[in-house]
């Protein structure tokens, strides 16, 4: 059989986006739930909530469509055109949907295209409650060997590089870029690879910046009660460190170390690397408020800023790997 993604696959956009914006146009009621949205993006963005409870808070807009069969009926009338003419040349009965998006939406426009199955998110389709885990990377594999145990799939194809644990299952794989088809790993964007960067980024900087306002603050405290700057600069430096270091660790590289020693060996690493960057933070610290007579808080703020974006690159490269 062959397998295929469905967004930005076979499905020329993201279905669930678009099933929202059709919601929102005919029941604008909906737009009370934007704060809820807002706030569960912010807090996938920071990975405090994952994947799947994001989604669920996102899908908390099901219980205002009164008729949600009806809704989904007329959204797949309308949108059946922006199924792509490659994947309708090709179509065979044996295939398989397996995609991240609800089982309910996908169903119908299965059905309309007589496609053998669609293994997708169970979200409960009046109050966006999920059963499981969100269907995305392993989870894929998971479901698919669960319902075909002994089959083997001959071709694959996504949209996303997200998707290798269901290509690493496939005899042959592809990468589908708008109505480009190439073998995997030879397609123009990575879209889950850059992704996971931007988010990875966006992680980074906030929880940065969050640790960085602790150490400023830690800074202040300390200068204030007259303890030598550098002194200060040093000590609030190193327990702001510490915290950093955990924070990375689970939160922004989402590493899942079983050992402790592991997790130690880490951590001494971090702070070799910081140490190193404290020695040049702390030489510029003095040149900047000694030498050229700088005012010393503008001058930690300016070079804090530097030291985030240069630590970031340093981590993911000899530490969060």
């Amino acid at each position: 059989m062959n397998v295929y993604d469905f967004d930005k696959t076979i499905y020329k956009y993201d279905s669930t986006l678009k099933f929202y914006r059709f919601c929102l146009k005919k029941r604008p009621i909906i737009i009370l739930c934007f704060p809820k949205q807002i706030f569960a993006t912010a807090m996938y963005l920071i990975n405090v909530y994952s994947k799947t409870k994001f989604k669920e808070k996102f899908y908390c807009f099901l219980k205002y469509i009164p008729n949600i069969d009806l809704f989904v009926d007329k959204f797949w009338e309308s949108e059946k055109k922006n199924i792509n003419d490659w994947y309708l040349k090709q179509k065979s009965e044996t295939d398989v949907i397996v995609s991240a998006s609800p089982q309910f939406l996908l169903e119908k426009i299965v059905s309309k295209l007589k496609i053998k199955d669609v293994i997708a998110s169970r979200v409960d389709k009046n109050t966006g409650k999920y059963d499981g885990e969100n269907c995305y990377g392993e989870e894929k594999v998971i479901r698919f060997c669960e319902k075909y145990p002994n089959e083997s799939i001959k071709k694959f194809y996504s949209d996303s590089y997200s998707d290798k644990p269901m290509a690493n299952l496939a005899e042959e794989a592809y990468i589908v870029y708008k109505n480009e088809i190439c073998s995997w790993g030879e397609g123009k964007v990575q879209t889950g690879d850059k992704n996971k960067d931007l988010l990875q980024i966006f992680r980074y900087g906030f929880w940065g910046g969050i640790v960085t306002l602790f150490n400023l603050v830690l800074f202040y405290i300390f200068s204030e009660r007259g303890m030598y700057y550098l002194l200060a600069n040093i000590v609030s430096y190193y327990i702001a460190v510490v915290i950093n270091f955990f924070i990375n660790f689970y939160l922004v590289f989402e590493k899942r170390q079983k050992s402790m020693l592991g997790v130690l060996k880490k951590l001494w690493n971090f702070l070799m690397l910081r140490t190193a960057s404290l020695l040049a933070d702390t030489l510029l610290f003095f040149i900047l408020v000694t030498g050229l007579g700088f005012h010393k808080y503008i001058s930690r703020v300016c070079l804090s800023c530097v030291i985030i974006l240069i630590n970031f690159f340093w981590s993911r490269r000899k530490i969060f790997v």
